[in-house]
């Protein structure tokens, strides 16, 4: 079986390793940063200083 990497706050280290406690806010909370894009009829909606790009049909 091939060895898994992980890339965490810049370091990459092995899969398997323990990153996150029990202290750790976003583990308690569930709160995290993320980022959401919006589709629409296989297009996804770019704000206007960026091309819409679209999936080919």
């Amino acid at each position: 079986m091939a060895l898994l990497y992980i890339n965490f706050n810049g370091e990459i280290i092995p899969a398997d390793s323990k990153v996150l406690s029990v202290a750790n806010r976003s583990f308690k909370y569930g709160d995290g940063l993320f980022e959401s894009m919006r589709m629409l009829k296989g297009c996804l909606s770019l704000p206007t200083y960026m091309p819409t790009a679209c999936s080919a049909a």
